[in-house]
């Protein structure tokens, strides 16, 4: 079967996207699924979140470390998803969740509609699907304050 991708985007802050996201990511997690949470937003509550604060900004100052702003800023056979894909990120209150993986965001997603160009939803699907995305859950994450290229490229790859 292939991955069933759900979406969370409203365009009003506040609403729960990030706790719905992550929430939903963890029982599924829990529950034997594998789950891919991909943090569109900008502001990477979810990646913080799910990470702590600190890996979080580790990670952002690391230039060998990937998030999805490398991903719509290279040309698609230059990346490779798998080295963007944090495994098994979330370890909090002596609870390993094995099945939930992150595709982080980063705060600097913030200019990237600025930066885009035509590909970039063949990019991320591309990436997707060439991870290996069977039974897995893909919960995107994207902060819709604004309607952006992100917002849109999100709705299009929804299935839910």
């Amino acid at each position: 079967m292939p991955a069933k991708i759900i979406s969370f985007i409203n365009f009003k802050g506040g609403v729960g996207k990030t706790s719905n996201t992550v929430n939903i990511a963890g029982e599924l997690a829990l529950r034997g699924h594998r789950v891919l949470v991909i943090d569109m937003d900008p502001q990477a509550n979810a990646s913080v979140w799910l990470m702590d604060e600190n890996s979080f900004f580790n990670m952002c100052n690391d230039k060998s470390k990937k998030t999805l702003l490398h991903l719509f800023l290279t040309g698609k056979s230059k990346f490779d998803i798998r080295h963007a894909i944090i495994p098994r990120v979330c370890s909090k209150n002596n609870v390993e969740l094995n099945n939930l993986d992150l595709l982080s965001s980063d705060y600097r997603m913030i200019t990237l509609d600025l930066q885009l160009n035509n590909d970039l939803m063949y990019r991320l699907k591309h990436n997707l699907f060439a991870y290996n995305t069977k039974d897995k859950r893909i919960l995107l994450k994207k902060q819709g304050k604004f309607y952006s290229a992100v917002t849109r490229h999100g709705f299009l790859l929804s299935q839910e």
